[in-house]
């Protein structure tokens, strides 16, 4: 836990340091992180709470987990377009 957040203390620091100087950079950055990662984040957020870990009672019902799967897919179809319109 600790060298965790020793890690993204340092990485943040270089990233500033090395981009401190043009925000837009640091915005486009975060921003392609962020939709990038977000149908991980999502996908690994699903298999936690339908883990046999989690209480039965607490986990989503198929209907939930079907607008699940499908945030997941819509999520991952906007990153792919998102880094598609960055290329072209």
């Amino acid at each position: 836990m600790r060298q965790g957040i020793i890690i993204i203390s340092v990485t943040s620091i270089i990233v500033l340091v090395a981009l401190g100087a043009n925000m837009g950079v640091i915005l486009a950055t975060a921003t392609v992180i962020s939709f990038v990662l977000a149908p991980l984040v999502g996908y690994m957020n699903l298999k936690n709470v339908m883990s046999t870990d989690f209480p039965q009672k607490y986990q989503p019902k198929k209907g939930l987990q079907l607008l699940t799967y499908t945030g997941i897919l819509f999520l991952s179809l906007l990153s792919l377009y998102y880094c598609w319109t960055l290329i072209f």
